[in-house]
């Protein structure tokens, strides 16, 4: 089963994609659309041109596990996309992932503007990691 990874972001959105059948998971570039209506559409797409069966959104938590206005926002884009395309869509709490994100490129050799830019789809790698070694099944 193919599985798009999303880490949403006002200004970026970070793409990881993976096969759960051998668990790789790679990168992809990220999406530079802060437009709702515009990210559901480019996320719909790539689901069709990849056969993606599966997105995982993370959700970004509080201490106080509420909801917050960006975690409304990403259930939107989720809700818009699977209406454009058909997909299964699951959330995971994806607290820390861009500082552990950060904390790995660091590891790697990046920094400055290639850390930057690499961030939001490493974040997608942690959100698919975490995905497949808990065996989550799809919500909407």
């Amino acid at each position: 089963m193919k599985i798009l990874g999303i880490d949403f972001g006002t200004r970026r959105t970070g793409l990881a994609f993976a096969d759960s059948r051998d668990g790789l998971i790679f990168a992809r570039r990220p999406l530079h659309i802060s437009n709702r209506t515009a990210l559901a559409g480019a996320l719909a797409d790539l689901v069709k041109e990849e056969a993606v069966e599966v997105a995982v959104f993370g959700l970004p938590g509080n201490k106080e596990d509420h909801e917050t206005e960006i975690c409304r926002r990403v259930r939107n884009v989720a809700a818009d996309m699977a209406t454009l395309a058909p997909v299964k869509v699951c959330f995971v709490d994806e607290r820390l992932t861009s500082f552990e994100a950060a904390s790995r490129l660091r590891q790697g050799g990046l920094k400055g503007r290639r850390l930057t830019a690499a961030i939001d789809s490493e974040a997608a790698v942690l959100i698919l990691e975490f995905f497949l070694k808990n065996n989550m099944e799809p919500e909407i």
